[in-house]
């Protein structure tokens, strides 16, 4: 029985039985190559396809070394992001904790379980304390890795004390860009240099001033390329190295040509026909007295070029289908009809191979090998410029006591180099090496994983160091940061890195996907990858590597796709609305499967560019759908930030009417459109222009029965002039952030956002302005928009994981079990024009570094060969990583996948054609279109373009554009751009019902099942509603400095103390103002220090645990789980050091003595009756109020619970008294919560439980 093809079915097809025996022998290899990475003498290249657990082999690796080496820091381990080197160390730590329990039954867990036993042993033999294993494990980021070279070598690096790490090194880019371009005027090398660039870019400053800027910020990658020695000896070099490039491609040229149908076809008498009847001055002539085909060497670069023109053309390198006398059949020869006839049968014959038109047209683009006098020029001016450039920012840095990561990967690298490998440079030696994700290493970082194996004769102590590089080529996709497969490739062919020999090892099997998507993506994806024999590390060619599954069969569909017809424009919006209706099925699969006793599932909205999402984000937010976004939203476009813009534009020039009107119309005023024309300036010219804040002034001075505001406009600008009037007259005289930042708290601004995120944005809003204002006067509003531009919002803290929104590379190490890929359709962005673009690889015959380079174009420089080859080397790179993105996407998904696009009817001279638009070459789809696909799509689609023909040629007759003939209904057949041919069905893919009511019928049908966690259908938001505070709940002033201090005037983030009276919901908006500020003075600095998010982060991790049960939650996982705080901080915006560390330590120590201690277990233990971060509802001495109860419970004795989280924090002395002044400060608002859920439960008040928690205090009041 074979269950492979969606459905059973009996056969003994022998085809089937070499097909099991295949699956066999790979699941046989993938045994022995799991059993040999075991082996720590010997050194492994590991290929490791998508979700076939290579986390885990690292992990057992990791253990195996760590039960036979004298210190632990003798391992390193390097990932390529936080995140996984947590995952890692949490893997490494959970295996040493599970070696103390029972055995595990599962064959996988259970060699995990012996391999860490031995580990703990060796331990236990060396002495190893397990208290300190987390901090010895030695699993780090490659930029930690560097910093930690760059410490230890100090005068290695020439960096001496550590220097502090800019975060946003672009002002320090664009500084000594402007720098370096200032020294124009001169003279001698630098002055010549810059004039000729300039020349070369038609004297446009404004160009080479971001081209510099642009190469300073990947110096790392060009700065070994810069000559230290004779230029004419790299000349020489660089135009040999090209050479042996062109080599290459003549060999790949030559290896795909079907030289035995050539034979058998009688090219070689076509081409000597063609190279004695050309004229003299074609390329063909070259091909005269041919008696053989030309070898891949640049010595018969004439004939190759002259094939070319006999068997392509070049105006749209495509096959020749006309053969005339310009290539050398003239019809005066006798014999020519039999040459041309003989001619066209080759090129026939040729057109089916695959790749071979591709591999010839960049034989049309290939260069001389050696550079004019022009380029050479251009060449040596880029070698006078780039170090200028470093060395001007060097002096930035310099004079700001900071540098960026490449400068720190930089001398790092630098440092292993002068100190002879990584074990001269550690203490204990580096003895062992494992890397992840090598597939996505650069040239800098493949250089700094040789070093660091490189050993010393001086050291040997004969301890063979190991190397196990763990990756998958299939998913290298970051490219734009220099990322080259090539490097994979080329140490596979080479079977070793730097000094280290390695062995090849294949991964099969994959753990995560169903059967059938893992067969799906097998079958459509191997025909879309270059095959073995084009395989290619200069172009990032890959072959594909199939994967087994593992898991059981399910039967029906996984697969469902959607092309939306864009005949009006409104594609993207109809692609956007499906997403949605996607989303909401899918989560209300999740709450069925949760009621069921299951668990929640996760959904991915996954794209290849963040351009291809604000019409999706709209649609979400419209619909009320939270997600979760990393590095999406752009920061400058949060309403909050945008309201503080305004309110900063304001506040900087009283005549920015613009910026005025955003400030009155932000939900702090909410002033009405009739009342801001009523305070708007007059459009009047001859009249003298006035500010609108004395428009303001002037009507709230007029008598209330002569003032053209309606009585709640009167009141409310009232309330905002009463605390803008102190802030404008401090304008000019304290620093821009402290005048925006306590004019925000003070006219309520906290009290408009509801979401904890929003307060984020707000902080790193006022942190940005900060860091632009060199003095109290008003910022460089351009680079704030600029910057803005730049930076992202931070994910929504509120939204859980069910529906996650993000790019495909950042989805990469990430699964789900639902997936939707939209926009397959779009375009990419096309490339940016560097300064210096280089070719850098290696020779697969010789081993030996090949280099070449190519300065910056000329503006308007047309028949440039050599751009022409290093434009067509870079395309094919990208349409080669365009496959591997879409394989990345499509493994995402671990049971269902939904694709979607939106594509064109076809158009020929206005006229419609009644088919398809074909894919662009570079969309995703592309890669599916010609297949089953294709035949559903146009299925789906053939009485939508029906209808949209007719519809058009009525229009288009009606205009007398077009003359209505009988046959213009029927269409026509015979040249179908983007009809496939007939297929076969696959089971395993099907089209999305168009149908609106169908997830109605689900909800309905959830309905009667009587689930009641389901969420529910949210009907769309009016987008020109305006939120807006109630009247008169503007903050009051504090009557006194002690009040005011009282308050502490700090940013309330979730999780935080709020005063009394936060959180009190109206019907004008969800939550009301709160007292929060006293006045405009300066909004102390430490409202947004680590000290307070470490606040937050301990308030959400105690709401995690108290969800978890404490019991679930031991110190061991307590303090595994630093990394997670770490992540948490960093969203927040805390940046790496030392206070970030003691947030870190500090939020451990929280979260030991919640979990020890006796009250902490009691509040955060498992209750019959319980809940966290629960709102609730009621009157309160007659007031609506509306609550969020940290947490609450019902002990065994029946007393009800009221707990609130206060994570406040004091050093030094004096702890009791703050506990006792906090104590008195909140009793009343613990009070409120104790009537509200007294009234809930109905009891006495008086009955339930107050109690204050103070983890980060290690203290707690119960009354």
């Amino acid at each position: 029985m074979d269950n492979r093809g969606g459905k059973c079915m009996m056969s003994k097809n022998p085809k089937e039985t070499n097909a099991d025996k295949e699956l066999q022998k790979a699941l046989k290899q993938d045994t022995a190559s799991r059993a040999a990475a075991l082996d720590i003498s010997r050194s492994f290249l590991v290929q490791a396809p998508a979700g076939s657990g290579k986390t885990e082999l690292l992990t057992q690796r990791f253990l195996a070394l760590l039960a036979t080496v004298d210190e632990p820091e003798e391992i390193v381990a390097l990932t390529f992001t936080r995140k996984a080197a947590g995952e890692m160390v949490n893997r490494i730590l959970g295996a040493l904790e599970m070696a103390e329990g029972p055995v595990p039954t599962q064959p996988h867990k259970k060699l995990t379980y012996d391999l860490a036993s031995a580990a703990v042993t060796h331990a236990a033999h060396r002495g190893w304390e397990k208290s300190m294993m987390p901090r010895r494990l030695r699993v780090q980021t490659i930029d930690s890795l560097c910093g930690s070279v760059t410490r230890l070598a100090p005068v290695g690096t020439s960096l001496g004390i550590q220097p502090e790490l800019m975060d946003r090194a672009e002002e320090a880019y664009a500084a000594a860009s402007g720098a370096v371009i200032g020294r124009l005027e001169e003279e001698g090398d630098l002055g010549d240099a810059l004039k000729l660039l300039l020349e070369r870019l038609d004297n446009n400053f404004g160009a080479l001033h971001e081209l510099i800027q642009k190469m300073l910020t990947a110096r790392e990658q060009w700065k070994r390329h810069l000559p230290d020695g004779s230029l004419d000896e790299y000349r020489a070099f660089l135009e040999k190295s090209l050479c042996r490039f062109i080599n290459q491609r003549l060999k790949k040229l030559h290896d795909l040509m079907p030289w035995d149908i050539c034979t058998k076809l009688g090219l070689l008498g076509i081409m000597d026909f063609v190279g004695c009847n050309c004229p003299e001055d074609s390329l063909v002539a070259a091909l005269r007295g041919a008696k053989r085909f030309p070898d891949p060497d640049a010595k018969d670069w004439d004939v190759w070029r002259g094939l070319l023109e006999l068997l392509t053309t070049k105006s749209s390198n495509d096959w020749r289908k006309s053969f005339t006398v310009a290539v050398g059949f003239p019809t005066t020869v006798k014999g020519y009809k039999e040459m041309k006839a003989a001619a066209a049968e080759v090129v026939g014959a040729l057109a089916g191979e695959k790749h071979l038109l591709e591999a010839l047209c960049i034989l049309r683009t290939t260069p001389n090998p050696c550079y004019d006098d022009e380029q050479w020029e251009a060449l040596k001016a880029l070698f006078v410029v780039l170090p200028a450039a470093t060395e001007e920012l060097q002096q930035v840095f310099n004079g700001q006591g900071q540098v960026d990561y490449s400068e720190i990967s930089s001398r790092a690298i630098e440092a292993l180099a002068r100190a002879g490998g990584g074990a001269n440079l550690f203490s204990p030696p580096l003895r062992h090496l494992l890397v992840d994700e090598f597939q996505d290493t650069s040239y800098s970082q493949y250089r700094l994983v040789e070093l660091l194996m490189r050993r010393s004769s001086t050291k040997d102590d004969g301890a063979e160091p190991t190397l196990f590089v763990v990756g998958d080529p299939m998913q290298s996709i970051y490219r734009f940061r220099e990322a080259d497969v090539g490097l994979f490739l080329q140490a596979g062919i080479q079977k070793r890195i730097g000094d280290t020999n390695l062995e090849e090892l294949k991964l099969k099997r994959n753990f995560r996907s169903r059967p059938d998507l893992v067969r799906w993506v097998n079958d459509n994806m191997a025909s879309v990858f270059p095959t073995e024999h084009e395989q290619d590390p200069l172009t990032g060619a890959v072959t594909f590597n199939t994967s087994v599954d593992t898991r059981d069969i399910c039967d029906g569909p996984i697969i469902r796709a959607k092309i939306i017809l864009d005949s009006d424009g409104s594609g993207k919006k109809k692609e956007a609305e499906m997403v949605v209706k996607l989303v909401q099925r899918e989560l209300r699969r999740s709450a069925m499967q949760q009621a069921g006793g299951g668990s929640a599932t996760t959904t991915g909205i996954l794209v290849r560019a963040r351009t291809h999402l604000p019409s999706i984000l709209l649609a979400l937010r419209t619909a009320d759908i939270r997600y979760q976004a990393v590095e999406i939203d752009q920061l400058g476009e949060r309403p909050v930030v945008q309201d503080l813009l305004a309110l900063t534009r304001a506040l900087a020039h009283p005549l920015d009417s613009v910026a005025w009107c955003g400030l009155l119309r932000a939900p702090w005023c909410g002033l009405s459109l009739s009342d801001l024309l009523t305070v708007m300036p007059t459009r009047d010219r001859r009249a003298p222009r006035t500010a609108m804040w004395d428009n303001i002034q002037a009507a709230l001075a007029a008598n209330a029965d002569e003032c053209p505001l309606s009585p709640d406009g009167r009141a409310r600008l009232q309330a905002l002039a009463d605390r803008l009037a102190p802030a404008l007259q401090k304008r000019g005289r304290v620093a821009m952030r402290a005048l925006v930042e306590s004019t925000w708290y003070c006219i309520g601004g906290p009290a408009c956002v509801t979401e904890t995120s929003a307060h984020v944005e707000a902080r790193e809003y006022f942190d940005l302005l900060d860091s632009l204002e060199d003095s109290g006067l008003s910022p460089d509003f351009d680079r704030l928009t600029e910057s803005l531009g730049k930076l992202f919002a931070p994910p929504d803290l509120e939204a859980d994981a069910s529906l996650q929104v993000m790019t495909i590379h950042k989805a990469k190490g990430l699964e789900f079990d639902t997936v939707i890929l939209p926009g397959l359709a779009q375009q990419p962005r096309s490339s940016t024009k560097q300064l210096l673009t280089w070719l850098e690889g290696g020779d697969p015959a010789s081993g030996d570094h090949l280099l070449t380079l190519m300065p910056v174009q000329p503006r308007g420089a047309k028949n440039d060969s050599m751009a022409d080859f290093f434009g067509a080397i870079n395309k094919a790179k990208e349409a080669f990583e365009v496959q591997r993105l879409f394989y990345v996407a499509l493994t995402r998904a671990r049971e269902r996948l939904f694709l979607l696009g939106t594509m064109k009817p076809e158009t020929s001279k206005k006229i419609p054609t009644g088919y398809l638009q074909k894919p662009h070459s570079h969309s995703l789809l592309k890669h599916l279109w010609g297949g089953a696909l294709t035949q559903l799509v146009e299925k789906d689609l053939k009485a939508e373009l029906d209808a949209y023909v007719e519809k058009t040629r009525e229009e288009l007759e009606a205009a007398g554009i077009l003359v209505s003939d009988e046959n213009d209904g029927e269409r026509d057949t015979q040249d179908s751009g983007s009809e496939a041919p007939d297929c076969e069905i696959d089971a395993r893919i099907d089209i999305i019902s168009g149908d609106p009511d169908d997830d109605l019928r689900e909800w309905a049908e959830a309905a009667e099942r009587n689930i009641a966690d389901a969420p529910i259908l949210h009907p769309p938001l009016n987008q020109y509603d305006i939120r807006r505070m109630p009247v008169g709940s503007m903050p009051v002033f504090p009557k006194s400095d002690d009040e005011a201090n009282a308050r502490e005037g700090t940013l309330h983030l979730a999780g935080e103390d709020t005063p009394p009276g936060a959180r009190v919901a109206t019907d004008d908006m969800e939550v009301a103002a709160e007292s929060t500020v006293a006045s405009t003075e300066y909004i102390p600095r430490h409202a947004a220090s680590a000290t307070r998010c470490a606040g937050t982060v301990a308030h959400r991790m105690l709401c995690r645990i108290a969800a978890d049960g404490v019991k679930a939650w031991t110190p061991a996982r307590v303090i595994k789980g630093k990394p997670q705080y770490e992540l948490i901080l960093r969203q927040l915006g805390v940046a790496k050091g030392e206070a970030f560390d003691a947030a870190v330590e500090r939020i451990t120590d929280a979260l030991l003595f919640a979990c020890t201690d006796d009250v902490g277990r009691k509040i955060l233990g498992q209750h019959a009756e319980q809940g966290s971060e629960d709102p609730l509802s009621g009157l309160v001495n007659g007031e609506v109020v509306n609550v969020i109860l940290d947490r609450w419970f019902v002990d065994k004795d029946g007393v009800p619970w009221v707990v609130d989280y206060k994570t406040s924090y004091r050093e030094g002395s004096g702890g009791e008294e703050f506990i006792d002044g906090k104590w008195e400060y909140y009793r009343a608002q613990l009070d409120r919560y104790a009537v509200l859920l007294a009234a809930k439960r109905g009891v006495d008040p008086d009955s339930v439980r107050r109690c204050l928690y103070f983890p980060l205090m290690k203290a707690s009041r119960v009354w």
